[in-house]
């Protein structure tokens, strides 16, 4: 949900570009009044610059420091609005919540102006909650592929006991729908004349093995000098994560940029409590996904599912027993 706030940072910082570059007054009254010392004396000389080149230089600067600062206070001040704009104050509300604001901190906020009361954040929330998991049921019944991996998190306890340790490890499987896009896909399962599904997965998994073969010695076969010809050294990428710098490189704006190299097909799903990474974790994750998808009932399931995981997760769910499953 709070992809939403993020959504608004983004529609504030291009607020910040056009009213600077058009000539506009919005965050030259910003920089002008509650911008830090520092900020306001790049902004000072971009306003005695002449040179186009490096006014673009120092109006990337500006925007690095003070972009997110210059959201949150467009957001706060939509709130003096009407009851339309006080609206925006939940996603900075569940923000704060999400890094530790209590209820009652919330409450404090809300009596201070700086944020809504607490059935405002319950009810916005819930309403959210629940447009989310339309979505992401929509996108299920739709071509797609689950992908699952391990999530782990650390949770420090206030008070250990003997039970409780000081730490506790959240071993837990981050699951995902990613969206399928491209030509038209039939994922529904298939029947042969005798009536029996026809697999998904051929008989022999191996039966590409010599291409890959072929391919992973091709690489080993240039030595030490393949880095050399690599996209990160041609490119010269040194961002986490790896992304070509389409400022510098143009040319490869459009296939960057694509939807497909982007996160919004991605679709967050549900954390699962089993640990993917134990053997027990895998299998009643199996089990689970068996029964929501009612494989373990004849002609139930009606269409095929793609799983996406790691070379170790895929590896072990070769070897569960089949007996796990059925």
């Amino acid at each position: 949900m709070y992809v939403f706030f993020f959504k608004i940072c983004i529609y504030s910082i291009s607020i910040c570009i056009f009213t600077v570059e058009k000539g506009g007054w919005l965050l030259e009254y910003y920089l002008w009044t509650c911008a830090s010392w520092s900020t306001l004396t790049l902004y000072k000389k971009y306003l005695r610059c002449d040179s186009c080149d490096d006014k673009k230089e120092l109006f990337s600067k500006i925007l690095d420091q003070t972009a997110l600062r210059f959201a949150g206070w467009l957001v706060y001040h939509t709130a003096s609005c009407g009851t339309n704009g006080r609206k925006q104050l939940f996603f900075s509300t569940f923000v704060n919540n999400y890094f530790g604001l209590s209820r009652k901190g919330i409450q404090i906020q809300h009596n201070m102006g700086f944020g809504v009361s607490l059935k405002m954040f319950d009810d916005h929330k819930q309403h959210h909650s629940i447009s989310s998991q339309q979505q992401v049921q929509g996108k299920e019944l739709q071509p797609h592929v689950a992908w699952w991996d391990n999530f782990s998190k650390f949770h420090a306890h206030s008070i250990p006991t003997a039970s409780k340790n000081v730490f506790s490890s959240c071993l837990w499987t981050g699951m995902t729908i990613n969206e399928y896009v491209g030509p038209k896909v039939d994922d529904k399962v298939t029947y042969c004349p005798s009536f029996h599904v026809v697999p998904a997965m051929p008989d022999n998994i191996c039966q590409e093995r010599s291409v890959v073969d072929h391919k992973i010695l091709a690489c080993y076969n240039k030595g030490r000098r393949y880095y050399n010809n690599s996209m990160v050294k041609k490119f010269n990428i040194a961002s986490v994560p790896l992304k070509i710098d389409v400022m510098a490189n143009p040319k490869m704006k459009d296939m960057v940029d694509n939807p497909k190299n982007a996160g919004r097909l991605i679709h967050p799903h549900r954390l699962n409590s089993n640990n993917i990474g134990s053997n027990r974790g895998l299998t009643n994750i199996l089990r689970e996904y068996q029964e929501e998808h009612k494989m373990h009932l004849h002609g139930a399931c009606t269409t095929y599912k793609c799983i996406n995981s790691d070379e170790n997760i895929f590896y072990r769910m070769l070897k569960v027993p089949p007996f796990f499953c059925l």
